[in-house]
């Protein structure tokens, strides 16, 4: 009989500590060796991050982290042939897209890409880009084999000068010039200036 390996915060309540610490610990050496089978594979994008022994944490937290452990073995995107199928139904979900921006995304650098676009979420949201324009901004640093700290600058002075950007009476790139500043005016900056 395998193992259990879900358990729900609802039945994780009812459980001793001594259960709770027990379980955990057999699921982090099976979570942790699925982490390490994905990045072996490229397929992940977690680089050094395991899941933690518990003389690493506070006791109050392991009921906590066995949920989380649990909600991790259950995804399917965690195991080698999930991942790989999920990559292959989001590449050609973007290759679909109508107006051909993700075409240049495969399978040789679409884990840099989601990590990229998760960059970009978590530090900006999504106020100054939409994923097209953001892509194209990839692309091109990744053709013109730019370091990503280039790309980080240029869209921090971009961000925090916006408003002043906005003022400006003519902006060549935007199609309203002196109405709207586009991130594609961004991603134009950055091809003139390596120029």
């Amino acid at each position: 009989m395998a193992k259990r390996t879900i358990y729900l915060p609802h039945e994780i309540e009812t459980m001793d500590p001594g259960e709770i610490r027990k379980a955990y610990s057999r699921l982090r050496k099976q979570a942790n060796r699925r982490l390490a089978n994905l990045e072996k594979n490229d397929l992940g994008g977690y680089g050094s991050f395991r899941y933690g022994r518990l003389d690493q944490m506070f006791e109050d937290d392991v009921a906590q982290e066995l949920a989380e452990v649990s909600r991790f073995l259950r995804d399917p995107r965690h195991t080698v042939r999930g991942a790989k199928q999920w990559r292959s139904e989001m590449l050609e979900s973007l290759h679909e897209n109508k107006g051909g921006v993700f075409d240049d995304i495969n399978e040789s650098n679409f884990q840099d890409w989601v990590e990229y676009m998760d960059h970009l979420r978590d530090k900006y949201g999504n106020k100054l880009f939409d994923s097209g324009d953001a892509t194209e901004v990839f692309i091109e640093a990744e053709r013109l084999n730019l370091p990503d700290t280039i790309i980080r600058n240029h869209f921090n002075m971009f961000r925090k000068n916006l408003d002043t950007i906005r003022d400006i009476d003519s902006i060549t790139n935007a199609k309203k010039p002196g109405a709207t500043v586009r991130f594609t005016d961004f991603k134009n900056a950055i091809k003139k200036a390596k120029r």
